[in-house]
């Protein structure tokens, strides 16, 4: 075989290789469009959809068609949140759903589409499509990091909690900003890695949880990383948090009293207290949120410094969400990065099942009587008390997300053990070839 057709051969190898990957990477993004239409065609009000509960149209319904919000008392067609009216998510959001408001009101007057529809229609594909485009993205590079199977990598981002809840409220958002923050931080991007876990965290709270063992990764590096890292992070809450709190002081404060007066929902501390204002149960939520996320953190470790960063943030999402006093049903979109650590059929299953429960509380929760009757309880009592099936589905979620995170914790101590042994035995080889050699 001539110099020629071998360089021909490894050409056409080539050639297929490239050819193979952009179809995978074509299948794969096609696979989110498929998830992504489906979520929005079963939250969607259209005459022949299933018009599925969705917090995006009771936002709307609640801002636009009732006066409650408002300062005024008295609804308008138009406002600014935290301004005119009360708005309990962080500003990212807040400025998302203004944009969309005063579209969703110009193509309604251009159009025969009502208002609501109009809104729902532009929010989504204005923001929640492209937020899911870039989580896709991330999702993939984070998995080829980890070396994840192709199911761990379907399930993060066309699992059973993304597939309903992806277009239903605004986690989508948070949890994009979350992961490319995440991989800026890897690829030596500090500045813009904090900018954008900031972002992340004013669009949903719970995501800060990563500012910790990002810190502690950049801290091993270099000091002044992490303070650079730290800095722009503080510039970037100080960006989004700031013009609110001089313009809207008193809209803030309302964001904050909202979130402090909500009941318990769907968390594990009404299986105990039966009580969903208790507030010394709400008090012990407060410090579990601390202590069992930063144990997680401190129990997950991986030979490589990398993987341990993706590892610690993505296991001390879900352990604060499974302590929180809130833990609503759309905040599995945050956890779906977590699949990619399910090395195990064991933990892969124990996810799994978590995250179709999960889906399952919304599916019955305006269907209570439906539920009650598979498990024959003929008297249904109220949807948030400890009685209901409902609350014991989404108890058995919490259950199964413990159960994950300690297999995951188990399966990164486990490799960490055999790197060492590894490591410890090459040592041990070279030294003793070594010997073997000085003594011939």
């Amino acid at each position: 075989m001539g110099d020629d057709e071998v360089k021909a051969n490894a050409s056409r190898i080539r050639s297929f290789v490239q050819t193979s990957r952009l179809i995978e990477g074509y299948r794969y993004y096609l696979i989110g469009l498929m998830v992504f239409a489906f979520s929005f065609f079963i939250h969607s009000r259209c005459s022949f959809c299933p018009a599925e509960y969705s917090d995006i149209y009771s936002l709307f319904f609640q801002v636009f068609e009732f006066g409650e919000r408002w300062f005024t008392g008295a609804a308008a067609s138009l406002g600014l949140p935290y301004v005119d009216y009360r708005f309990e998510y962080p500003p990212v959001i807040a400025c998302l759903f203004y944009a969309s408001s005063v579209v969703s009101l110009d193509l309604a007057r251009w159009t025969s589409v009502t208002r609501d529809t109009s809104f729902y229609i532009v929010f989504t594909l204005a923001f929640l499509l492209p937020a899911y485009m870039f989580y896709l993205k991330a999702v993939n590079d984070t998995s080829n990091l980890l070396n994840a199977r192709w199911s761990r990598l379907l399930f993060a981002v066309a699992g059973f909690g993304i597939s309903y809840y992806v277009v239903y409220n605004f986690d989508i958002i948070a949890i994009a900003f979350a992961m490319f923050s995440l991989l800026l931080l890897i690829r030596g991007n500090a500045r813009s890695a904090g900018v954008l876990l900031a972002l992340s965290v004013a669009s949903k709270v719970v995501t800060g949880v990563i500012l910790l063992p990002s810190l502690l990764y950049l801290a091993r590096r270099s000091i002044r990383l992490a303070v650079r890292y730290f800095l722009c992070f503080l510039l970037g809450m100080g960006a989004t948090f700031g013009p609110v709190y001089v313009l809207a002081r008193t809209g803030l404060e309302e964001m904050f009293k909202w979130h402090a007066a909500w009941y318990c929902e769907n968390c594990f501390y009404v299986m105990i207290a039966n009580d969903i204002y208790s507030e010394s149960w709400r008090l012990v939520s407060q410090a579990l949120m601390v202590i069992i996320p930063i144990a997680v953190m401190l129990a997950t470790r991986h030979a490589n410094e990398e993987r341990t960063l993706v590892r610690r943030s993505l296991l001390m999402v879900p352990a604060i969400i499974s302590v929180s006093w809130v833990y609503s049903p759309q905040m599995n979109v945050m956890i779906a990065p977590a699949y990619l650590l399910a090395a195990g059929p064991l933990a892969f299953g124990l996810l799994a099942l978590s995250d179709f429960l999960n889906v399952l509380i919304m599916f019955f929760f305006f269907r209570p009587e439906m539920v009650c009757s598979l498990f024959r309880i003929w008297e249904c009592p109220g949807v948030w008390w400890r009685e209901s099936p409902i609350q014991w589905i989404a108890f058995s979620r919490i259950v199964l997300l413990w159960v994950f995170m300690v297999a995951c914790i188990i399966s990164s101590k486990s490799k960490v053990r055999i790197s060492r042994f590894l490591r410890t035995s090459d040592a041990w080889l070279a030294k003793n070839t070594s010997s073997e050699s000085r003594g011939q």
